[in-house]
């Protein structure tokens, strides 16, 4: 718990070679700067499978999740329930940040799947182009499938998707929304805004 640390959750960063399953986060105020997380402040292409928070997590800075805040793996059948607020970029119920290490050649793709967010997703700040989503935050050139948000999404700011925030290339395939969302500027039931053409398809609210 402290606003000027980053990589806050149970595990503040995990690896490429670990796996994180059937681990439920209840009952806790996990609270940082920047990439924090129920689960993993950062997974940098690790696994986190089968986990639920039920707490709530916010954080200062950007990349704020539900479960992860930062995610350059994978995140496989999670849930969260708990509030997630954020005043920086990249706010998600489940993942803030989704997106592939472009530094690493050996990087595989960031992918979200089979996840659910029921928590309400909140940004209080209206000062920058902040994108915040019910199950991803923003998503850049990969992949979110399967998910479903009925939490509601709520951003002062500038960009808000029922189940991703801003999609900029990559694939968001049926996934399903029935929660509220608003926003100043974009507010999208299933993405609130898209760049650079990504996939988006059999999704609805």
């Amino acid at each position: 718990d402290s606003t000027v640390g980053s990589y806050r959750g149970l595990f503040g960063a995990i690896g490429p070679n670990a796996s994180i399953m059937n681990v439920i986060v209840a009952d806790s105020y996990i609270f940082g700067n920047g990439e924090v997380g129920g689960i993993a402040g950062q997974n940098f292409g690790g696994f986190v499978m089968g986990c639920y928070n039920r707490s709530y997590v916010g954080g200062a800075g950007s990349s704020i999740g539900g479960i992860v805040g930062q995610n350059f793996g994978g995140v496989i059948g999670c849930g969260n329930s708990g509030t997630v607020y954020g005043e920086g970029r990249y706010i998600g119920g489940v993942v803030g940040m989704n997106t592939s290490n472009g530094t690493d050649p050996a990087a595989t793709e960031a992918t979200v799947f089979q996840c659910c967010n029921t928590g309400s997703v909140i940004r209080d700040n209206d000062t920058s182009e902040a994108a915040i989503g019910g199950v991803v935050g923003a998503s850049i050139d990969d992949t979110v499938f399967h998910c479903y948000n009925a939490g509601s999404v709520s951003n002062k700011g500038l960009v808000s998707g029922g189940v991703v925030g801003s999609a900029d290339r990559g694939n968001v395939e049926n996934c399903h929304n029935v929660g509220n969302v608003s926003a100043k500027a974009y507010a999208g039931p299933i993405v609130g805004r898209v760049y650079n053409n990504p996939t988006v398809k059999n999704s609805y609210y």
